[in-house]
């Protein structure tokens, strides 16, 4: 029982040595010391010891468990840096790149109305026709031929 227990704790602290995440450190507390653990196999197995030597085998299984429990412990700080330290390295910020530029508003209420009855227009066919904001005497009158004597040209009724 002697060369089982120390057997187990080698075995323990050269498995948690070589855990390196959180994962895989929670299987290995199971493996060694949950309810199931060969160490708790190894205690109940003690009821069969005599009464000498149930006391040095008592106390040697609590040591062994105490030394497994330390190991996870260190193991455990040791995968808490290594996340730590990965997630430092994987979320560094490159303090030289230029900014990103604060968006300086949004389109007018009218605007946005007016670019949707625009593009129902379009769908159903039609096309949009831009032109001057300003009209001249040539473009209302003399290209449509009206005559320079029209009502229309009067001074009050054009634009």
């Amino acid at each position: 029982m002697k060369e089982k227990l120390n057997e187990l704790r080698t075995r323990a602290l050269q498995e948690l040595s070589e855990v390196t995440d959180q994962q895989s450190l929670e299987q290995m507390k199971i493996k060694y010391l949950g309810k199931k653990s060969e160490l708790v196999n190894i205690l109940r197995g003690m009821g069969a010891l005599s009464a000498e030597e149930r006391p040095v085998m008592g106390q040697l299984a609590n040591t062994v468990r105490a030394d497994i429990e330390q190991a996870f412990e260190n193991a455990k700080q040791v995968v808490a840096t290594a996340a730590v330290q990965e997630k430092i390295a994987s979320e560094t910020i490159d303090v030289t790149l230029p900014g990103k530029a604060p968006s300086m508003g949004t389109l007018h209420p009218i605007t946005k109305v007016q670019t949707e009855i625009e593009n129902i227009f379009i769908g159903m066919g039609f096309e949009i026709a831009d032109g001057p904001e300003i009209e001249y005497d040539y473009y209302n009158f003399t290209a449509l031929n009206t005559p320079p004597s029209h009502p229309a040209r009067d001074t009050q009724d054009t634009f």
